[in-house]
């Protein structure tokens, strides 16, 4: 659907952001403009979702034709989009005391099920298509509903629909700003939490009547005051008009900004020039234009969508910023921005997690540990007069009494703050510190003397704040003591309420990518934020976390370094700042596997411009063989049935007739090379279909001086299967060609060397991409859906739904379960697509019921003699956690690890289970398991 369709509704909506009469507050906005992974959805550019709960429901078929399209790829009947409503409800009960409005811009694209929602409030409230356009809330009790209040709108036309609570009894259903219906009869209630677009979501229901279109964009908002539905709506322009900059970086009320941070933001859609106000006076950035600038119009008429401001911010300082857009000639409208604001960094941050300890006797609940968990303060730094809040002790039989601090790491320390003793006696009693000698130490052994300070006493007020600031500019350290000298009394105990230590950032913090990210591409460039001093910083990186050699001594905070697909690198930045070298934190990421070779997102359906399809994969109209690459008429490519991203390839074979194997190839004009950062194997995504005849499917690929090679896999049944499966294949399937040099990649179906005649069917592909698998570098799964899987004994004494090859789908939710399992050793082989393996470890979850099912003890078994081969003997024991005496939890992987020794790279596994938990009888009659996982490494 076009931008430019769904902006003739905006001539009956307007946007609430600018003239509503409501106090209206947006907690979901979202036109899918955003990423989808499985169920996580990411924001996109002017997308909100304050609760962080926007997902789509079902799966990534949801978004199978493009993001906010429904069409029931998976017959699930239950595609849809929703978010989690608890913050706006009582106890996810009740919506009452909470106005609040729900929208969604759709277009019907086909037939929906009956009692399709349009939107739906916890299964209580809801726009449907039913025997007409429905609307309607159904109370827990009591139903308020019409069925047919005017006729589903034709297939192709695009309405604005919301249903609007008035947060006490009435509730008022809008299209196209019109009210179509009203119920009277209080609020919704027994909310399930969820709000949707698309499915029903009453605990009772939760799934089915799968509505089946394209959403432009979905909406929620809470609201005070009187609604007005001509200009309180904030669809389909969303929240704020698409002519204003948006996006800013630092983001609205960032804090803890680095001083040398250059603004920038998203551009208004009809911008051609910016001017930029920045200042530190509110209302001077936000009343200032150009014939009155205030000394903040910083730049005016600038083409650049960002701005280096030319000072450091101050520290600690609050900026202010506005960007105007303006428009092109010959109007040049200028449109005031959005007020924005940041917080410069601070001079100093306090060390988190000190930990503190003294040698004196202290008192009950009383203790050294008072002093650093902030017991006793409020949001105003102000202390209690509760002696349970603070630290009090007296002198040890020998010696002076100290109070010590160690931090995490080594500081360079800025101040300490002091909370003396302060209860509402201590202007009497004096317990509070009063003459202290400060030490420091780098190791807690060798000490240093900072020298003699004086604490301010408390106020035994409540309202006190801390009062003593003790100066450690210049001091390095990891432990701080105070060693009393004398008190303000004379009981002989002494306390304090409170301290904190300050330091100035000289480490490098930050990283990007942060500290544990995966998926990493391989061509990342490395960040962090600087040590504020350093002038130099030393990269460590590799992949043993306990011998990081160095990579790089750089001059500015980033590094680009080398790196291999599929592994695990650890690093560290070392900040040198002239006077010493201030050692990093450890932080690890995760390359990604793979990078793309061809995901199909790029064909369209111009055959003119040359990009369709069939014009870059060629088929049997060219090559003569039984494939047809795309659909015969447009859209070429598959919309629904997609692996990632918005479509993927048909490919229909036909080796019935000559020359009875079907393929397509594509060619490159430059020669490909498929072995840059370590890349040792292929890629691709396949799926069949039930009714596709089982064959051969194979991949050639052609390096430039014409040497060819040619892997098959291993199943030809899998043609058959209606899901999609990963095929991976390792360079060594594929020796005598150059990978660094390929020109040319062929997929196909059947034997193109020896060709018999066979059957037809249609295959999707998707996805192909080149790399190494994780696998290859860390012990990972070694197992994946596609992989050959054999029952054991292989006999069929299962379910139909319950089948050997789902224990290793990648799905907790499924499971195999075995009738033979409660007589003797039951199992499964296995021959993984990864190629052979060194398997060092087990990973087993547990399927959804009957505990006395579970397998309690195992045998793990190789062989390179094929899948019925000769197995050797690897591994053999009990599944602790499955045996133990407390039932193990279901959907539940064990805790306890199953690792063995293992160096011996296998082809193909057997993983019979000899034991059950039992005892056996009534349901009991067999084994089961959610998932198996083969942990180890694939062999060089």
């Amino acid at each position: 659907m076009s931008r430019q369709f769904v902006c003739a509704i905006c001539s009956i909506l307007l946007s609430a952001a600018l003239v509503g009469a409501a106090d209206v507050t947006p907690v979901i906005f979202v036109d899918f403009v955003g990423t989808l992974s499985g169920t996580d959805y990411t924001l996109g550019p002017r997308e909100i979702d304050t609760t962080g709960t926007f997902a789509a429901h079902n799966g990534t078929e949801v978004v199978a034709a493009g993001l906010g399209i429904l069409a029931n790829a998976d017959g699930s009947n239950q595609e849809s989009f929703e978010f989690d409503a608890s913050a706006f409800n009582r106890n996810a009960t009740e919506f009452t005391g909470t106005a609040f409005v729900a929208e969604a811009v759709f277009t019907s694209s086909g037939p929906s099920g009956a009692m399709a929602p349009i939107m739906d409030i916890g299964g209580q409230c809801f726009i449907r298509f039913h025997d007409g356009l429905s609307a309607g809330c159904w109370n827990g009790s009591t139903e308020v509903v019409n069925n047919n209040i005017e006729p589903i709108p034709a297939v192709g036309q695009t309405h604005h629909y919301a249903i609007v609570y008035d947060g006490a009894q009435t509730i008022t259903y809008y299209k196209d700003g019109a009210p179509i219906f009203q119920s009277d009869n209080g609020s919704p209630k027994e909310i399930t939490r969820l709000i949707s677009w698309g499915n029903i979501r009453h605990a009772s229901v939760n799934g089915g009547r799968q509505l089946v279109g394209e959403y432009e964009a979905v909406a929620f908002s809470t609201f005070t005051g009187t609604f007005d539905p001509e200009k309180d709506f904030i669809l389909p322009e969303g929240p704020m008009s698409r002519a204003l900059a948006f996006a800013p970086d630092p983001a609205e009320e960032a804090t803890d900004v680095p001083r040398d941070t250059v603004l920038r933001w998203m551009p208004g859609e009809f911008a051609v020039a910016h001017d930029v106000y920045l200042g530190t006076n509110r209302d001077d950035v936000n009343d200032a234009q150009r014939s009155d600038p205030r000394g903040v119009l910083v730049s005016q008429g600038q083409a650049g969508a960002l701005y280096e401001p030319a000072d450091a911010f101050e520290f600690g300082q609050t900026y202010y910023w506005r960007i105007d857009e303006v428009n092109a000639a010959p109007d040049n409208t200028i449109h005031k921005g959005l007020l924005w604001s940041f917080t410069a960094e601070p001079l100093a941050y306090p060390i988190p997690g000190v930990v503190a300890t003294s040698n004196g006797v202290s008192q009950a609940e009383a203790g050294p540990e008072n002093t650093v968990d902030g017991s006793g303060l409020n949001d105003l730094d102000q202390h209690s007069t509760v002696s349970g809040d603070m630290w009090q002790a007296g002198p040890p039989a020998e010696g002076p009494l100290w109070i010590q601090y160690e931090f995490d790491r080594v500081y360079l320390l800025h101040e300490l703050l002091v909370w003396n003793h302060n209860t509402q006696f201590e202007l009497l009693l004096g317990f509070g510190t009063k003459d202290v000698t400060v030490e420091y130490s780098l190791d807690g052994i060798d000490w240093m003397t900072h020298g003699d300070v004086q604490l301010a006493q408390g106020t035994a007020a409540a309202t006190y704040t801390y009062n003593t600031t003790v100066d450690l500019s210049g001091v390095v350290a990891q432990y701080v003591r105070l060693i009393v000298n004398s008190g303000y009394g004379g009981t002989g105990q002494y306390g304090l309420s409170e301290v904190r230590f300050t330091f100035i950032p000289a480490h490098a913090r930050q990283p990007e990518p942060a500290a544990g990210t995966v998926d990493v591409d391989v061509d990342a460039t490395l960040s962090w934020r600087a040590g504020r001093d350093a002038i130099a910083h030393n990269v460590y990186l590799g992949t043993d976390p306990a011998n990081l050699p160095l990579a790089a001594t750089v001059g500015q905070p980033s590094f680009v370094p080398d790196l291999v697909f599929g592994n695990v690198y650890y690093w560290k930045v070392d900040a040198d700042d002239g006077d010493a070298v201030w050692e990093g934190d450890l932080w690890s990421f995760t390359t990604a596997e793979y990078a793309t070779i061809d995901d199909m997102e790029s064909y369209t359906d111009d055959i003119d411009a040359g990009e369709t399809i069939f014009q870059t994969w060629i088929d049997g109209w060219t090559n003569d063989t039984g494939s047809v690459v795309g659909y015969t008429e447009s859209p070429f490519a598959e919309k629904t049935i997609v692996h990632g991203g918005r479509q993927s390839m048909p490919l229909a074979y036909d080796n019935g007739v000559a020359p009875f194997y079907s393929e397509i190839s594509r060619t490159w004009n430059t020669a490909q090379d498929w072995t840059i950062n370590g890349a040792k194997t292929l890629r691709l995504y396949f799926r069949g279909a039930e009714t596709n005849a089982a064959d051969t499917l194979y991949v050639a690929v052609e390096d430039s001086t014409g040497r060819v090679a040619v892997a098959t896999y291993p199943n030809p049944d899998a043609l058959t299967v209606a899901a999609w499966q990963a095929w991976t294949i390792p360079y060594s399937q594929l020796a005598g060609v150059n990978m660094a040099r390929i020109e040319t990649v062929t997929i196909g179906v059947g034997d193109r060397a020896n060709p018999t005649a066979a059957g037809s069917g249609l295959l999707f592909l998707d996805d192909i991409g080149f790399g190494t698998p994780l696998a290859y570098h860390v012990p990972a799964d070694v197992t994946g859906p596609g992989d050959v899987v054999q029952g054991v004994p292989n006999d069929g004494d299962w379910p139909g739904a319950e089948t050997p090859e789902l224990a290793i789908d990648n799905n907790v939710n499924t499971k195999f379960l075995h009738f033979k399992g409660d007589e003797g050793p039951s199992g499964i082989r296995v021959t993984p697509a990864v190629g052979p393996t060194a398997v060092t470890a087990l990973t087993l979850t547990t399927a959804n019921d009957t505990p006395g099912r579970d397998p309690v003890s195992f045998e793990l078994y190789g062989s390179n003699d094929g899948i019925d081969g000769s197995y050797t003997l690897i591994a053999a024991g009990e599944i602790a956690d499955f045996a133990a005496e407390a039932e193990w939890p279901r959907f539940t992987a064990n805790a306890t690890p199953i690792a063995f020794d293992n160096d011996v790279a296998y082809t193909s596994y057997q993983l019979l289970f000899p034991d059950i938990r039992g005892p056996v009888g009534g349901s009991v009659n067999s084994m089961q398991i959610a998932e198996i996982e083969l942990i180890g490494v694939m062999a060089p």
